[in-house]
C-alpha cells in the first residue's frame, strides 16, 4: 500500500534535475518551433511528436501528460468556439455582410475598416461581459 506521501506526488518518470530537465526540452522547443514556423508539417503532428519525444526521454510521463498538463476545459471552450465558428460560416451569414458593405463602400479602406466596424458590433452583441451584463439588468 502507498503512503499518503507517494500518492500526492506527481506521476513523473523520475526526479530530474530542472537544469537538465530545461537542457533536455530546450532542442524539442526549438524543432517544434521551427517546424511550426516551416508551416511544412501539421502542427498537430508537430505537438503530438514533441509530446511523444517528452515521454520518451523521460522528462515527463504519459499519466502526467494526459491527466496534469493538458488543460481540458481550455480544449472543451476552443471546440466549442470553432463549432459555433463552423456553423456561422456554413450559414453564409458572414459573406452576405461583406457583400452588403462592398456594394455600398467603393473605397479598399474604407469598406476594411466597415467591415472592422460590424465586426467589432458583432463581438459586443456576442460577448457577455460582468459589467455590460450588470448595466443591462440595472
Amino acid at each position: 500500500m502507498a503512503s499518503s506521501d507517494e500518492m500526492g506526488k506527481s506521476p513523473r518518470v523520475k526526479a530530474m534535475n530542472p537544469i537538465d530537465a530545461q537542457l533536455l526540452i530546450l532542442p524539442i522547443f526549438i524543432a517544434c518551433y521551427a517546424l511550426a514556423l516551416s508551416r511544412k508539417v501539421k502542427l498537430a503532428y508537430v505537438s503530438v511528436g514533441s509530446l511523444a519525444a517528452l515521454i520518451i526521454i523521460g522528462v515527463i510521463s504519459w499519466q502526467s501528460a494526459i491527466f496534469e498538463a493538458i488543460q481540458w476545459d481550455v480544449l472543451a471552450v476552443i471546440w466549442g468556439f470553432m463549432m459555433v465558428s463552423f456553423i456561422f460560416q456554413e450559414s453564409k451569414m458572414p459573406e452576405l455582410i461583406a457583400n452588403k458593405i462592398l456594394t455600398h463602400i467603393k473605397v479598399e479602406k474604407y469598406a476594411l475598416l466597415a467591415i472592422c466596424a460590424v465586426a467589432a458590433f458583432l463581438c459586443v452583441l456576442c460577448g457577455d461581459c460582468p459589467d455590460s451584463s450588470a448595466k443591462r439588468k440595472g
